[in-house]
């Protein structure tokens, strides 16, 4: 008797439309930049939001990168819709990389238990698909995320995309290894004034910028808000420490920030929030829905540390 063929179940599939291939490469660059070999994605279709959501974490647990992604999200009531999808890095950016149209289409296919991940190319032109590329993936139940919402962030500084980028790439570039951040207020003084102080060391060189903010500080959702205009990026006489005082102190390594410096984008408004749990966190907002949060784990330096070198000062 002759031995039937198997039949292949149907494949189960979501579908997703990109505008934009080089805001996913941007996500994917960073997450390997954090030294994490594959990226996770899931995606949502909700009153509020519509597109991929990605949340990755490095080994040590000191660098977390939360993206959010618009995008069009098809097969709204396919059972896989609610899973996370992991694909490796490098494979991932060479397929996105080497398809040279800025319109794609990500597409989940599972037959009989292996899943793959199709990347098509769009062509608006002629309104076709005109390559296809299958990457092996993992697929997973969706976790809780990390509850990282319920940080409570005393501060909240606005300030100049490109001379952040600037300031901390210059310094990564003189070998500076480490950055302290440090929030001052003005003490009896006319003028309410908060100094937001950059210091990057090595063993060479200590370089020291100064964002000063000449209004008095306002609040923002419960936040003390400085907000730093391009005009007031750079002081060149700032008061006397006498007449500041420290509000708070933090330090952080100086390779991680460069990460989040390199994958930063030109279009968006940079929000840096402290906290005194040793959480910085710096956010992107784009024009749209699409942000990049970055949760950096920090060394708080203590006001008991400064009071004890005072005394062995005196």
């Amino acid at each position: 008797m002759p031995a039937t063929k198997r039949r292949k179940q149907a494949p189960m599939e979501w579908s997703a439309n990109f505008d934009n291939r080089s805001d996913l490469e941007r996500i994917v660059k960073a997450v390997r930049e954090m030294g994490m070999p594959n990226v996770t994605m899931s995606f949502k279709k909700q009153d509020d939001f519509e597109g991929m959501r990605s949340e990755v974490k490095n080994s040590s647990l000191t660098c977390l990168l939360r993206v959010q992604l618009e995008c069009e999200v098809l097969d709204a009531n396919n059972p896989l819709r609610d899973h996370v999808v992991t694909v490796a890095c490098d494979s991932f950016l060479g397929v996105l990389r080497g398809s040279g149209k800025p319109q794609f289409r990500l597409q989940l296919a599972q037959y009989e238990g292996d899943t793959s991940l199709i990347v098509k190319s769009f062509d608006t032109f002629d309104r076709s698909f005109t390559s296809s590329t299958t990457l092996q993936t993992m697929v997973e139940d969706e976790t809780e995320p990390l509850p990282l919402n319920e940080l409570s962030f005393q501060w909240l500084l606005r300030m100049d995309l490109n001379f952040f980028k600037s300031l901390i790439k210059n310094n990564k570039d003189l070998g500076c290894e480490t950055v302290d951040i440090s929030i001052l207020e003005s003490v009896g003084m006319e003028t309410a004034l908060s100094v937001v102080r950059f210091v990057c060391e090595t063993t060479n060189i200590s370089d020291t910028k100064e964002l000063v903010s000449l209004a008095p500080v306002s609040s923002e959702d419960g936040h003390k808000l400085l907000d730093m205009h391009e005009e007031h990026v750079e002081l060149l006489e700032v008061p006397e420490e006498d007449q500041l005082e420290r509000k708070m102190h933090m330090k952080l390594d100086l390779s991680l920030l460069y990460q989040f410096v390199k994958s930063m984008d030109q279009r968006g408004k940079l929000k840096m929030m402290m906290n005194e749990d040793d959480f910085l966190l710096f956010k992107i907002d784009m024009a749209t829905e699409n942000s990049f949060i970055y949760y950096l784990q920090c060394s708080k330096v203590g006001s008991d540390d400064e009071d004890d070198e005072d005394d062995e000062d005196n």
